[in-house]
């Protein structure tokens, strides 16, 4: 090992042992010096990257808008923070190939009164090994006059002009750690240092009791004081020097593009699996009023276009039915799927049955389908619970818009269903009646909604999942097979002799890290082989 790289290693040590978590060190390129005490190189060979999920600290969230206001003039400077429901194809140069990777599109924009001075986007990507969020580029475009050309040099991206993989936030913050964000000589040399951890803050949408403090400097502007940010857990960025958080929206961007839809729902707070009851029973005008609802064992296929993207979404189908005074008078048919790599639920649509009192079907008010009409899908329950955040759960022109706020978490309630801990509390108010107050709604972990504000409540629930004479699972021996995540097409294929191939065809699945297939016994003595297509 050279004298030069010996002092890198001793010095990125004492920073927070970080060659020891990246197996990284400085550089000089391009006459233009790396600091030695910030890690500047990483490896993309030992990752596999994806647009969506999140680290402790950074969401890669499609929809998810921020607006920060500036404290010492916030009707004029504000900053918008989107992450675009747009992925950025990357070639990442290995040392004997190229391969090509999706980046999410983070966009930010500068504004003076609400007009765009700037805008910069960037193409980040988290790994799935280890949760650190890298970034492979930058964009800037400058749209006043009042910025000079020299301002909008700093585009990069890796691959070209020697520029290297940055590491935008870490998985785990380590206090004392400092790395490149941007590691693009003679276009931009970001750089990042974790100050300090637990600090409070407090921003216009709210007071946060812990933040992670990242200070922030340009090699190319040595003279410059830097940067602040602050970080939140589950949140993200809350503050910029100046600039505080004031609006956090999700749902902004309609559905992710590039992402995989599920009719039943795992969500902990809105669980969607067939056959899984609810009853619910309120007192109004000396009636009692009764819901129910059910997961229908079926599917329904719903074909949904936005802009050029057309989906073909699997939905799960509810079904509410509402007594008042022992008759029935409303059945509802309320369609839902949930994104695997968000995990967010959207609200499809339903469609509505308003009854006479002898059940013929006479109002079908409120019936309305996402793509029909101008309605659009809905955010009923978002993947990440992040409080203080608004969105739309229901978008149907001239029938209902409707709106929720993350207000509370970690709260209880007690049902005539049993007692609930660790609930969250969503406050959902209409658009289209304003005047009307908002209604909040209380989710209890795996079982859903068992409150609706404190007089409508849960009184029965059922879960074939918690059902002691449920159906059994016939279990077989069997053989797992697990192979890394791969970026290109491929196929399985088995063998008894490794003479003959025949390809494999059995249900796969796979994790952050790794495929993997169940194998019965029967065919255990093979041999297999993984083909590159």
């Amino acid at each position: 090992m050279s004298g030069d790289m010996k002092r890198n290693v001793s010095l990125s040590l004492t920073i927070g042992l970080l060659i020891v978590l990246f197996g990284c060190v400085s550089s000089l390129v391009h006459g233009q010096p790396f600091d030695p005490n910030y890690t500047s190189r990483f490896s993309a060979e030992s990752y596999h990257f994806s647009p969506f999920g999140r680290a402790t600290h950074t969401l890669l969230h499609p929809g998810l808008e921020k607006l920060f206001v500036r404290e010492s003039n916030p009707v004029r400077w504000s900053l918008r923070i989107r992450h675009l429901n747009q992925l950025e194809s990357i070639a990442i140069p290995n040392l004997n190939s190229t391969r090509t990777i999706s980046a999410r599109v983070v966009e930010e924009q500068l504004l003076d009164r609400g007009e765009v001075i700037e805008t910069r986007r960037y193409f980040l990507g988290r790994s799935l090994e280890n949760g650190h969020v890298f970034c492979f580029g930058k964009e800037i475009v400058a749209t006043s006059e009042d910025i000079s050309p020299e301002n909008e040099t700093g585009s990069w991206r890796i691959g070209n002009n020697e520029s290297g993989m940055g590491l935008f936030m870490p998985g785990l913050l380590l206090q004392g750690s400092r790395f490149y964000r941007e590691p693009s000589p003679g276009f931009s040399m970001i750089k990042a240092e974790i100050f300090a951890e637990s600090e409070p803050l407090s921003t216009p949408l709210r007071q946060y009791s812990e933040t992670a403090i990242i200070l922030v400097n340009d090699d190319s502007s040595p003279g410059s004081d830097g940067q602040k940010e602050w970080y939140s857990t589950d949140v993200g960025l809350v503050a910029r020097d100046e600039f505080k958080l004031s609006e956090l929206r999700y749902g902004t961007e309609g559905l992710p593009v590039a992402a995989r839809f599920t009719p039943f729902s795992q969500h902990s707070y809105f669980p969607l699996s067939a056959g899984m009851r609810w009853a619910y029973e309120v007192m109004e005008d000396f009636q009692t009023i009764r819901f129910t609802a059910e997961v229908l064992k079926e599917t329904k296929i719903i074909k949904y276009r936005q802009g050029e993207e057309a989906f073909v979404l699997p939905a799960a189908v509810v079904e509410s039915r509402e007594w008042v005074g022992g008759n029935l008078h409303e059945v509802n048919r309320i369609f839902y799927t949930q994104c695997i790599e968000t995990q967010d639920v959207f609200y499809l649509g339903e469609e509505v049955d308003i009854l006479l009192e002898g059940g013929d079907v006479v109002i079908h008010d409120g019936t309305w389908l996402a793509g029909v009409d101008g309605a659009e899908p809905g955010v009923i329950m978002p993947g990440d619970f992040i409080l203080s955040a608004r969105y739309l759960q229901e978008s149907v022109p001239d029938v209902s818009m409707n709106e929720a706020l993350n207000d509370r978490r970690g709260i209880q309630v007690d049902t005539p269903a049993g007692f609930f801990q660790d609930c969250i509390q969503i406050e959902e108010s209409s658009l289209v009646f304003p005047e009307e107050p908002p209604s909040l709604k209380i989710y209890a972990p795996g079982v859903g909604l068992v409150d609706d504000d404190a007089t409508l409540q849960l009184t029965e629930f059922y879960s074939p999942h918690l059902d002691s004479i449920a159906a059994r699972i016939e279990v077989q021996p069997a053989l797992l097979l697990q192979w890394p995540l791969e970026d290109q097409p491929f196929r399985l294929e088995s063998s008894q002799d490794l003479k003959t191939w025949h390809e494999v065809d059995m249900p796969m699945t796979q994790d952050d890290f790794r495929f993997q297939m169940s194998v019965p016994s029967s065919l255990s003595e093979e041999y297999f082989r993984l083909i590159r297509e």
